[in-house]
């Protein structure tokens, strides 16, 4: 088989698979668009500790928020953490 008969079989096989697609209803394909979003970033500060910084949108008001806590550098990071995204679930 030369390359040509593999190229033309590989281009037959892809335009009958392009033809015998189903398409999929858009309206039935969850959207990650269709919920909040929470980011949140972590700077280290220059004395020792952290900046911790959230950031969210809300998409059925169109609005960007921040917020910026502090972390010691005697506290626990990972438990401060959980702490300060709990604190702002359950305050939304």
């Amino acid at each position: 088989m030369t390359w040509f008969d593999r190229w033309f079989m590989k281009m037959s096989k892809r335009a009958w698979d392009d033809a015998n697609r189903v398409p999929v209803p858009v309206k039935d394909l969850p959207s990650i668009r269709s919920h909040d979003s929470l980011n949140f970033s972590i700077h280290p500060a220059v004395n020792g500790g952290y900046a911790v910084e959230l950031s969210s949108y809300n998409l059925t008001t169109d609005t960007h928020k921040r917020e910026l806590y502090i972390v010691g550098e005697r506290s626990n990071l990972s438990k401060e953490l959980a702490g300060i995204i709990t604190q702002y679930k359950l305050r939304t």
